[in-house]
């Protein structure tokens, strides 16, 4: 933040949430911030200067409304689809709250312990129940195993050999390779989303 500090300003940028980046780390990042300026704390502007996150589901909103509309113009819906989301950070959470939402069902989440995948899809409880298990600090999705007993726990271990219709790739570690679209593909899977970190 020192070096950061140069660059950045509350009318020049305004850092914000990221992959593994939480207002716990935005805090961090402020506190030294105000040590060595004084042009901070503007309440309601970003969160770095003392206001509120906003809209902290937009980025997985948005790739969720572009597949709608994606599917639309080929006279398909996204009802029904079920739906591969790899990472689980905020940005993945809003997209499978978006799918459920729309009527889509999301089956997998990842993050560095693996991959959780529900054969039958994550209904609202138990997407609750990941994200109350994501919201405690160091919490990793493999502690969903306890919480349901038709979830897979690293079965496949390459998240990407999970069966789908669509993929929403949300984490940096997982992107999709040549190999990984030829696996989807052979699976029967119908479209694949930009990144969404």
């Amino acid at each position: 933040m020192t070096e950061l500090s140069k660059y950045i300003g509350p009318d020049v940028d305004l850092p914000g949430l990221g992959d593994g980046v939480s207002g716990v780390e935005i805090g961090f990042m402020y506190g030294q911030y105000k040590r060595i300026n004084s042009n901070c704390g503007q309440i309601g502007q970003g969160l770095l200067w003392g206001g509120s996150t906003p809209y902290e589901q937009a980025q997985g909103f948005g790739v969720v409304y572009f597949a709608k509309k994606m599917l639309e113009d080929k006279g398909l819906s996204l009802e029904g689809k079920k739906c591969l989301i790899t990472g689980s950070s905020h940005i993945a959470l809003a997209v499978a709250e978006k799918l459920l939402e729309l009527g889509a069902i999301p089956i997998s989440f990842s993050d560095t312990s693996g991959n959780i995948y529900e054969p039958s899809g994550f209904d609202s409880a138990k997407f609750r129940t990941i994200q109350r298990i994501k919201h405690e600090r160091g919490a990793k999705v493999g502690r969903y195993i306890l919480a349901s007993t038709s979830a897979r726990f690293n079965d496949p271990s390459n998240t990407y050999a999970i069966p789908c219709d669509l993929v929403f790739p949300c984490s940096p570690q997982e992107q999709i390779s040549e190999n990984d679209m030829s696996i989807l593909s052979a699976n029967g899977c119908q479209g694949a989303t930009t990144t969404c970190n």
